[in-house]
């Protein structure tokens, strides 16, 4: 089932990806949320609203912890909260800086089973599922085997 939720997961975020890279560098509107440079976008929104539409759609008794949206609860027909920033980098979105992204995570009985972050710009994406490994693309990720602090490149 996590491969489900992670393919899931992957074309919510490609959605998204899609309508952020359609706005990045436009005129839209921004506001401010609480706190100092906590932005908002119609793109944060739009960006939003495809995400749960879509996975409602593939699994109709998801419940979400959205940046934007909040939080609905779950309940007994409930089997996966879905966790989502479809935005992360607003500020660098609205001053025209190209590093941003989406990021959505999959949650099931209180375990993280399956996430994705997806660089829309440079169409890199970022997926790990629980028990399944971690990848750019499709290039498998791993630990460095540098253990020396001052060796390590940061």
């Amino acid at each position: 089932m996590n491969k489900e939720f992670l393919k899931i997961a992957i074309e919510a975020s490609l959605r998204a990806g899609k309508i952020l890279r359609n706005g990045f560098g436009t005129a839209f509107k921004i506001r401010s949320k609480e706190g100092r440079h906590n932005l908002v976008t119609e793109y944060d929104i739009r960006s939003e609203n495809e995400i749960i539409d879509f996975i409602k759609k593939e699994i109709p008794d998801s419940v979400f912890l959205a940046e934007e949206s909040g939080r609905s609860e779950l309940n007994n027909e409930s089997k996966v909260r879905w966790i989502i920033d479809p935005l992360d980098g607003t500020v660098n979105f609205a001053h025209n800086i190209p590093i941003f992204s989406i990021s959505i995570a999959a949650e099931v009985n209180n375990e993280l089973v399956a996430g994705v972050v997806y660089h829309p710009l440079l169409d890199e994406l970022f997926t790990a599922s629980l028990g399944g490994g971690a990848f750019l693309g499709t290039h498998k990720l791993k630990v460095t085997k540098i253990n020396d602090f001052l060796s390590a490149f940061l």
